[in-house]
């Protein structure tokens, strides 16, 4: 809710895996009626990609977690962080 009024929020997601890509339609349907929609991507690493280019990078010691605190990384991970290091 603003001062204006309800603002209602839908969010629409496809998982384009051949473009490897999240698209997601966001509809805003404003409190004066009118309605806006804006559609957005995200660029979607599968984590062997991300090793593969840190070390084409020249990163070596490349680990990847499942979170900041090092948890295991596994399908169910909300986060790949990757670790590694620039030798010298």
């Amino acid at each position: 809710e603003t001062q204006e009024g309800l603002v209602s929020v839908l969010r629409e997601t496809n998982m384009n895996l051949t473009a490897g890509l999240r698209e997601q339609r966001w509809t805003y349907d404003l409190p004066d009626g009118t309605r806006q929609i804006h559609d957005t991507a995200l660029r979607i690493y599968l984590p062997h990609t991300l090793s593969e280019m840190l070390w084409s990078a020249g990163f070596i010691d490349i680990e990847q977690n499942g979170g900041v605190a090092g948890e295991p990384l596994s399908v169910g991970s909300r986060r790949c962080i990757s670790l590694a290091r620039k030798p010298g």
